[in-house]
């Protein structure tokens, strides 16, 4: 009993100190966000603020994170009734980040990020967050670039779906992005769109549970990146994804695509056995001959991405296709539950005639975090390094199902259009 009393204590005590490092708070009547500071390489951030109160003086606490939460300095002071301050913040750290600002009266203010005499651009000093945000203008078309910074100032995990809509209101791509607690992720809108060009549109940007704090930097190429101009997102309450112009107002991402987003591990066996590993988070709208969307990713090893997955509810399974070797390409097709393989196979594929040429090899594969090199072993719960011995097996038959077949072909060749073979 005194064993499972401490062991309580020591988890509460846990807690608690997590509690106080993501983002330690005072009691405060106002706290306001900045979701993004620099002070990489030659950039400055600085924060100003006025007391409003006509009465009486601010007791204020000024504290600034790295962008991996990490605390770079925690400072208190009073601000006389109506009275300013102004500071830099962070330069120490010669990092990324971001700030929050306590105080028992209200404040106004502004926080700034510049380059030397270069250039210099204003964040928002805000109270809101929000689980919902729309960013009212983007644009990644060669001449201006755009990047969203999201900021979790909360201790629990999110996941943000990122979702760039065109002028019509349709949505063409989304990306999932996981954003720790006490963390701000920067995410460029090239990536969201896969690296297509976009010459205007708007950026709609959803947590799947707690309120977070959305900021998007714009910049034009055209003068070598020298003007910059922060774009204020905007709270708006749920949406919605835009399934179609005019608007939006399609549906939410179905629950078939959902589970191919995020970091795999595959494996399977020709006299040695064979790992692969793949993230998968670009959801491009374009669908495929069955009516679902396509999800672009990554090889992790190399970091290309020419890989391309779907669902095909005309089999039941989905369909992955790396092509990312110069001498083989590797073609999936499989059942999972979001978190491991259930039944597949792996098909190599020649990058010259883009036909397969071998038949089918058992194909195992799970879930992972993004980047590690594990695996979870059928029958157990935790995840576990490979060993490198006997991989346990089911007792689907998938004999049938393991030769090439015009059908396979077929949708091999579908993904392969869309890659742009």
């Amino acid at each position: 009993m005194q064993r499972r009393v401490l062991s309580i204590l020591f988890l509460v005590l846990g807690v608690l100190a997590v509690l106080a490092e993501a983002a330690p708070a005072m009691a405060a009547a106002h706290t306001y966000y900045m979701p993004w500071i620099s002070n990489s390489g030659s950039q400055w951030s600085g924060v100003a603020f006025t007391n409003l109160s006509t009465s009486a003086a601010a007791s204020v606490r000024v504290a600034a994170f790295k962008a991996d939460g990490a605390s770079i300095s925690d400072q208190t002071m009073s601000v006389p009734k109506q009275g300013q301050k102004v500071m830099t913040i962070g330069g120490g750290a010669k990092a990324d980040g971001w700030v929050v600002i306590e105080s028992d009266q209200e404040l106004g203010g502004l926080c700034f990020v510049g380059s030397g005499s270069s250039w210099v651009y204003d964040v928002p000093f805000s109270e809101t967050r929000s689980q919902y945000w729309v960013v009212p203008h983007s644009a990644e078309d060669g001449v201006w670039k755009s990047f969203l910074m999201l900021c979790n100032s909360k201790v629990g995990e999110i996941k943000a779906t990122v979702e760039f809509r065109d002028p019509s209101g349709k949505s063409l791509y989304t990306k999932q992005v996981t954003i720790a607690g006490g963390h701000t992720v920067k995410v460029g809108v090239a990536d969201v769109c896969g690296g297509s060009k976009q010459a205007s549109g708007s950026i709609w940007v959803a947590s799947d549970s707690l309120p977070f704090s959305v900021f998007c930097l714009y910049s034009s190429l055209e003068t070598g990146g020298r003007s910059i101009a922060g774009i204020n997102a905007v709270p708006v309450s749920a949406f919605t994804s835009g399934g179609g112009g005019g608007g939006g107002g399609g549906g939410t991402t179905d629950t078939y695509t959902a589970k191919l987003l995020g970091s795999w591990h595959f494996w399977y066996t020709i006299i040695s056995t064979w790992h692969d590993y793949y993230t998968l988070d670009t959801i491009d709208m374009d669908k495929n001959s069955d009516g679902f969307p396509f999800v672009l990713g990554k090889e992790d090893t190399t970091g290309i991405r020419a890989v391309i997955a779907s669902w095909y509810p005309s089999i039941g399974k989905f369909a992955l296709l790396d092509a990312v070797g110069s001498v083989i390409y590797q073609y999936y097709e499989f059942t999972t539950d979001g978190q491991t393989i259930t039944g597949g196979y792996y098909w190599q594929v020649d990058p010259d005639t883009l036909k397969i040429i071998s038949n089918g090899y058992k194909l195992y594969g799970s879930k992972t975090k993004s980047g590690e090199r594990r695996i979870e072993n059928y029958g157990e719960k935790d995840i576990v390094p490979f060993d490198g011995g006997i991989l346990p097996d089911d007792t689907h038959d998938y004999a049938s199902e393991s030769s090439r077949s015009a059908e396979t072909q077929g949708r091999l060749d579908e993904l392969l259009t869309h890659l742009g073979y």
